[in-house]
Formats: structure tokens, C-alpha cells, sequence
């Protein structure tokens, strides 16, 4: 009987030593080491069979200590589409997902919160309290032809929304509000969106920045941001990173058709966000930017490198507030195509960035997934 126990015993001991091997590599193979001596750890967020998920830039993303929540679309894959091989024909939805560990593992919810139209939306009634130790807040845009935007916001870090909210057009004829915001007291808040005057179509948008001081009650219109609207370009999707209580630098995703020309801009400002002067640009071609002050004078923009045989995500750093930049640092070139990128980057709290981003693999007709990269901003020279 003792022979026997010690068998079983030893059995299964040897039984937890191989499945500990088999999740140790497991995670292994997660870690990767690029050329630049960075250690990188990559996570899928979000994937199902023959769906599509992306845009992250578009949702928003925000960070408790070490919860975070990322809100993203859902589409189902059509692969006979040009371009985004998205289905048209059936509706994308508005999904989360949640980390309760900084990143490491995620949980998808899809409760649908954000059905936003003239028909749900309302007027803010009570001023918002945008120091709540649970806030978050977001933009939603209905159209890139046209189209309002509305705003949503949660005290319970992102389990239930509320809203869809008014926002103002500014006398514009499309407002396309990707969020993108600077909390600066408990009712006050700056914002950066991007309008057309005069069409109404994603050609021809420039960005400016508006603001509340009443708690998201009263918006008014501070300063535009880059180049006057343009028929033949378009400046969207602000990134904004504060330097000082005065200095502020926004990066904006832009593209000029009739110039063949696409990439970012990088405007700063010295009168928190009073005039603006431009600094720089990245011919990065069409990516959107995620911007983010780390020291000193030093920046980093995150984004999905698009262009080239090697797609994938990559990172510059600025020595000097964004008016020079050095050279690409790549996080991962392992894409599959051009769809991918749309980054939303949070710091945790080890100062560890997640980078969330949606991607393409490198397998033929691959689904869209919903992936994230953690990295060391004290690492990036």
C-alpha cells in the first residue's frame, strides 16, 4: 500500500512539473526581445472566429492602478471586402474589455451601452465630477459624413455608462470627436475634436480644442489646432500630451490627397492651449498617433506601422518637446497587412505603458484581434 501511495505520488508530482513547464512556456512565448534590447510582453485582448475587431483609438481606454478597460468595435469578417475586410452589412457594435492585473489577462464584456442617436440622447442636467476616483468619460462618434458626436460617463469605472449626452456642433457640419481629454479640476475639462465646416465629410476636417467648466453642462470653443480646414485634407484624431501647467503638445493623424502625403503632425502650445505653433512632422503615412510625455523634455508616440513589407507597432522618442524625432523603434513587425494599429496607450501603476491596438497576423485571411504590448518607458532611448 505504501509502494502504492509513493507511485501516485510521485505521478503526480511529475504530472504538476510538466503542466507548470507547458505554462511557463506558454508565457515564454509571449515575452519577446526586439533589436533594441527592449523585453516586451504581448497579450491578445480580444479575438473570436471570423470576427472583427479594431480601432481602439476610436473607443478610448483608461486606467484604475492596475484595471484597466478598453472599449473597441466588433464586426463580422468579410473577406470578399476591400480594404478593412469588415462586413458592411451587419452592424459593429461597441464592446469592453477588462484587465484586472495591468494587462496580463483580459475579460471581454458586451453589454452594449452605447447606442447613440438623436432618439437616445439627452442634455446634460447635472454637472459631471471629473475628479471621481471612478471617472471615465468618452466621445462617440455617429458618422464621418455629417455626423454628431455624443458623450457618455461612468463613476463605476466602466461597468455601467451614462449618457448618450449633447455635445455641440460649434457651427461646424460634422464634429467627429475621437476621446481625447485633459482633466483639469473637478468640473473643468479640456477637449480636442475634429470638425468640417463647410462639407460635412472627413475631407476637409481640422481640429480644435473646446472646453467645460461646469461640469460638460456649457462647452465653448478655445483655439483650432493645426492648419485651417482644407478641402482636399484632413487633420483627425488628436493625441495631446501636457508638458507644464502652460505647455501643451498635440499630435495629429493627417492626410493630404492632392500632395500624396500622410503622417503626423505636432503642434505645441505655451498659453495652455491659447495659440498653437507647429513643431514637427512624420511622414509616417495614415496611422493615428498616441502621444505621451514621459520627462524632462522627452516624448514618445506610439502608433501602427502601416507602410512597407513589415507591418506592425512602432515608437519614436523626441529629446526636444516634438520638434525632432529619432529613429523608428520597433515594438513588433509581425502584421500581416496594413489593417492594424489605432493605438490606446495607459500607464499603469509600476509606470509600466500598455500599448492596446487592434492587428492583423501574419496567417492568410486572419481575423482581427484586439492585442496589447507592455513595455518599460524608462527603457526607450
Amino acid at each position: 500500500m505504501k509502494k502504492k501511495n509513493m507511485l501516485m505520488f510521485f505521478s503526480l508530482i511529475m504530472l504538476v512539473l510538466f503542466f507548470s513547464s507547458i505554462t511557463s512556456f506558454s508565457l515564454a512565448q509571449n515575452v519577446a526581445l526586439n533589436a533594441h534590447g527592449l523585453e516586451l510582453t504581448h497579450v491578445t485582448v480580444a479575438a473570436e472566429d471570423g470576427q472583427f475587431f479594431g480601432w481602439p483609438a476610436n473607443g478610448g481606454a483608461w486606467v484604475w492602478g492596475d484595471e484597466i478597460v478598453v472599449v473597441f468595435k466588433q464586426g463580422k469578417m468579410n473577406l470578399k471586402e476591400k480594404g478593412h475586410l469588415i462586413d458592411r452589412s451587419v452592424p459593429q457594435i461597441d464592446v469592453q474589455a477588462r484587465s484586472l492585473d495591468g494587462g496580463k489577462t483580459w475579460k471581454l464584456e458586451k453589454d452594449y451601452q452605447f447606442v447613440c442617436n438623436e432618439n437616445t440622447a439627452k442634455k446634460l442636467e447635472i454637472p459631471i465630477d471629473f475628479k471621481h476616483e471612478n471617472f471615465a468619460f468618452r466621445f462617440q462618434l455617429t458618422g464621418l459624413s455629417g455626423g454628431k458626436s455624443y458623450f457618455f460617463y461612468s463613476y463605476d469605472r466602466c461597468k455601467t455608462w451614462n449618457g448618450p449626452y449633447e455635445f455641440p456642433l460649434f457651427g461646424e457640419a460634422l464634429v467627429s470627436a475621437r476621446t481625447c481629454t485633459l482633466i483639469e479640476g473637478t468640473h473643468e475639462m479640456k477637449a480636442f475634436v475634429s470638425g468640417a465646416p463647410q462639407t460635412g465629410e472627413e475631407f476637409g476636417t481640422h481640429v480644435f480644442l473646446v472646453q467645460t467648466q461646469d461640469g460638460g453642462l456649457n462647452w465653448e470653443k478655445v483655439a483650432d489646432v493645426g492648419l485651417p480646414s482644407q478641402p482636399d485634407q484632413w487633420s483627425i484624431m488628436p493625441s495631446v500630451a501636457r508638458i507644464s501647467d502652460n505647455e501643451l503638445v498635440c499630435a495629429l493623424r493627417f492626410n493630404n490627397r492632392n500632395k500624396k502625403i500622410s503622417g503626423n503632425e505636432y503642434w505645441g502650445s505655451l498659453d495652455n492651449g491659447k495659440t498653437w505653433q507647429f513643431r514637427s512632422m512624420l511622414p509616417l503615412g495614415s496611422t493615428p498617433p498616441s502621444l505621451e510625455y514621459l520627462s524632462g523634455d522627452r516624448l514618445v508616440v506610439l502608433y501602427g506601422q502601416r507602410n512597407g513589407k513589415t507591418p506592425g507597432i512602432s515608437v519614436r522618442l523626441s529629446k526636444d518637446r516634438g520638434k525632432t524625432w529619432g529613429d523608428e523603434i520597433i515594438f513588433r513587425n509581425d502584421g500581416g497587412s496594413f489593417d492594424l494599429g489605432y493605438t490606446r496607450n495607459i500607464f499603469r501603476s509600476d509606470g509600466k505603458g500598455v500599448l492596446i491596438y487592434y492587428f492583423t497576423s501574419q496567417t492568410l485571411n486572419a481575423d482581427r484581434t484586439i492585442e496589447a504590448t507592455i513595455w518599460n518607458p524608462d527603457k526607450i532611448q
